[in-house]
Formats: C-alpha cells, sequence, structure tokens
C-alpha cells in the first residue's frame, strides 16, 4: 500500500498576497484539484498536511476521504511537512508517495503510471526510488520505499529529500510521463496565467439537471482526452469526451451519466 502525502503548508510567497491553494480551476480550488485527482489514483490513502492558512484550506476541502495533518513548523521548510506525513503515515505503508499541492494538471492515471512502475521495481528488488520524468527534466510526484522512512525523518534540509536522491541514486527510477503535467507547478501569478494560456474554455451541459457548465481543457494533453467533472449545479459526476481539432481548436465535448 502507498501512502500518499500531500504538501499543502507552505505560505506561497512567490504568490503575492494570493495563497495559490485557493485560486479557482476548473470550478475548484487548486488544491481541491489535486486532492481529488490523487484520491482518484491507486494510492492507500491520502494525507494532506496543512499549514499557513490550515482553517481555510481545511474548509474548501472537507467532507474528502483525506488524513489532514496540521504541521505548526510549516515556516521552517517543506521538509518539516514531509516530516508530519510520513510520520502520520499508516504503518504498513509500503512507501510515500510526496506530492506537491500546485500540479493542478496532473492526472490520476499519470499517478498511477508513477506508482505502477514503482511497486515493479520494488517487485524486482532493484529501484526503491521512483521520479516522474519529462523529457529528460524530472518532476513530481516522487515515491520513496518505507525502507527510507527513518532517513526521511532523519533528514535536515530544508527543501525536501533530494539529498536522499541525490545519495542513493543507484536506487532512483526515472519514470517516463507523457505530459509535462508532472512539471506544472504553479509558484509565481505568472505561472497562474500560463496555467490558462494552455487551457481553452468550453461550456457542456450536464447530463443530469440539464444546466450549462464551464470547463478547463488542457491543450497540452493530447487530441483525445476524456475526465470526469463534477456538475457546478447538482454535483453529480459527468464523463467529458474532448476531441481537439489542432487546425481550427475546436473543441467538441461530449457528456453523459457516470456508469
Amino acid at each position: 500500500m502507498i501512502s500518499a502525502v500531500i504538501l499543502a503548508a507552505g505560505e506561497s510567497k512567490r504568490m503575492g498576497e494570493q495563497n495559490k491553494l485557493l485560486l479557482p480551476f476548473r470550478g475548484q480550488t487548486l488544491i481541491e484539484c489535486i486532492i481529488d485527482t490523487v484520491l482518484s489514483s491507486d494510492v492507500g490513502e491520502v494525507i494532506v498536511v496543512l499549514g499557513h492558512e490550515a482553517v481555510r484550506v481545511r474548509e474548501v476541502c472537507r467532507d474528502r476521504r483525506v488524513k489532514f495533518v496540521q504541521n505548526d513548523n510549516y515556516k521552517q521548510g517543506m521538509t518539516t511537512s514531509i516530516h508530519m506525513g510520513v510520520q502520520a503515515a499508516d504503518a504498513s505503508a509500503d512507501g510515500f508517495m510526496i506530492c506537491l499541492s500546485d500540479l493542478p494538471l496532473i492526472e490520476p492515471d499519470e499517478l498511477n503510471h508513477l506508482l505502477h512502475a514503482f511497486e515493479e521495481a520494488v517487485k524486482a528488488k532493484n529501484k526503491y526510488i521512483a521520479i516522474s520524468v519529462f523529457e529528460g527534466q524530472r518532476g513530481n510526484p516522487v515515491i520513496f520505499s518505507s525502507i527510507y522512512k527513518n532517513k526521511i525523518l532523519a533528514y535536515k534540509g530544508l527543501m525536501g529529500c533530494k539529498e536522499i536522491i541525490k545519495q542513493n541514486s543507484e536506487q532512483v527510477l526515472e519514470v517516463a510521463m507523457a505530459t509535462n503535467h508532472v512539471l506544472r507547478d504553479i509558484d509565481t501569478p505568472e505561472d497562474y496565467k500560463e496555467l490558462f494560456k494552455m487551457q481553452n474554455t468550453s461550456e457542456y451541459t450536464c447530463a443530469y439537471c440539464g444546466e450549462t457548465n464551464l470547463t478547463f481543457v488542457d491543450l497540452s494533453a493530447g487530441a483525445q482526452q476524456s475526465y470526469v467533472e463534477d456538475c457546478q449545479v447538482c454535483c453529480q459526476p459527468n464523463v467529458l469526451y474532448i476531441h481537439l481539432h489542432e487546425e481550427t481548436l475546436e473543441i467538441e465535448i461530449n457528456s453523459e451519466p457516470e456508469s
């Protein structure tokens, strides 16, 4: 079983006065996007580490099957949040998927691709850290085997577990990803604006209540896409089938009830 640890405690200082996790995207906030994506993957549990504006972040994420953990030392760096999340994980966890909270484009299938590659590598007893990679550039998430639990908890660096990865490079499996979603974290107002430049908006009619909804389509994710999106009125899940026509960027969206 893999425990996912979502790091949602930071102050997002580079975004300015706004808490980036509460910025809107696809009818949700950024933090809701990543939590729902991870919940839809094959991980065994989801732990969300809170810190800055914890009450506000927790409120928008209520009623989700996650374990919230409060990191009162979040100002001391990302590593403190990793420590809190790993400590809160189920004792039976075989590994820890360390997830940034500002990766709104990543999809459950992409997380599963990384997760299953990690599981196969551990089964073969040759690699115990899995890192997502797009066109040679390492991204997020990263999965650590539970054999690194004590090293993670003892690590004192401020910005995550990069040194552990460096010191155990022979144990690292680089998992090639089909899109750049693992690189598209949102740190600055410019990143947020760029996020929308790569999107196209379109409307669809909810298959349940008939109300019109606005959806954002990732133009970098390929000509054929599908994903589930809850109606903004009745909250029922709609399956959206999207076909991008490159010459005109015309988008056709068909919505039908989720079976």
